[in-house]
């Protein structure tokens, strides 16, 4: 069985594109939490992944007088397959840092992080988004979330992106005016539209490059500029839409919760937009910030997992 007594050690990791967040928790009290520099899989590789991941689990184990846990639990983008998730553990395994490794989606681990086991919705809007939803018989719903190149919509990189798009189509002629023009040449330090070209395609992680862009369209908007704050509140409409969607589809019959997390949820033309559209379809719902992190939610996450799986083999050790 697995250790579920005060001294089980558990480390809850959210391998994020822009940031890694690992927690060492004595069950469900955090001891400890470290940041470190963003692992996207799909960029840099699944060992790239797996050795920087170790250093930050080993790091952390070591301040603390530890050599491996009860439990390692990892949500991270492009981990919602059952084929990723296994390659990930396997890899994990071969680390010997923990007795048990279980890996899930970054939406999964934000879900148990924003609701803490409760059926409801969590909304992510970061680098990504995709919104993410459990019904009251504990079956598991997706929307959106499809990567940058056909999804993400409202995201960072989304943003980022539709105010390139509007600041090329300034600077030649052919849309509206906008002061994204001049912030788009700033930004990228460059003399002409053309340049920012290879600033784009050139780097490891374009979406990284056009979520950090993201940041000065949304200060813009705030600003008063009306094309970049179309921008936002296009992109908080579309990602209302496709929550709403995932919402008809759980079916929910008591209390609607819904959870928002994520940097672009930070910015009050961008929340509110998206709170009025989704309160449209659904006056009552609950709205409000995540109760706990992503990272926080892969810790409460194990701690449900090993609880079944004791269940189940207590269960069978009586029949």
């Amino acid at each position: 069985m697995l250790n579920l007594n005060g001294s089980m050690w558990i480390v809850g990791v959210d391998l994020g594109g822009s940031k890694v967040e690992v927690i060492l928790a004595r069950r469900d009290r955090v001891v400890s939490t470290f940041r470190g520099e963003g692992l996207n899989r799909q960029v840099v590789g699944e060992e790239l992944v797996v050795i920087k991941l170790c250093e930050m689990v080993n790091y952390v184990l070591r301040n603390h007088g530890l050599v491996r846990v009860d439990m390692l639990v990892v949500g991270g983008a492009g981990l919602g397959r059952s084929r990723e998730q296994k390659s990930l553990e396997h890899a994990l395994y071969g680390h010997d840092i923990a007795d048990k490794v279980i890996v899930r989606s970054d939406a999964e681990i934000a879900l148990w992080g924003a609701l803490s086991g409760k059926p409801g919705v969590v909304v992510i809007a970061g680098t990504g988004s995709i919104v993410f939803g459990m019904n009251e018989r504990g079956r598991l719903f997706r929307a959106g979330g499809y990567g940058y190149v056909i999804g993400d919509d409202g995201s960072g990189f989304w943003i980022g992106r539709e105010g390139l798009r509007a600041a090329i189509a300034a600077y030649e002629g052919w849309g509206p005016e906008t002061a994204l023009k001049e912030l788009a040449l700033k930004w990228f330090t460059v003399r002409q539209m053309e340049d920012i070209i290879p600033k784009i395609y050139s780097d490891i992680s374009p979406q990284r490059v056009l979520s950090s862009f993201a940041i000065a369209v949304i200060q813009l908007a705030e600003n008063g500029d009306e094309v970049a704050r179309e921008i936002v509140e296009n992109g908080a409409a579309r990602l209302a839409r496709i929550t709403v969607s995932l919402l008809k589809k759980l079916r929910l019959k008591k209390a609607r919760h819904l959870r928002i997390t994520g940097g672009i949820f930070k910015d009050k033309i961008f929340r509110e937009k998206f709170m009025a559209d989704v309160k449209a379809a659904y006056p009552k719902i609950d709205i409000a910030p995540a109760e706990h992190p992503p990272a926080y939610g892969a810790v409460l996450l194990g701690l449900s997992y090993a609880k079944e799986e004791n269940a189940k083999k207590s269960k069978k050790s009586r029949s």
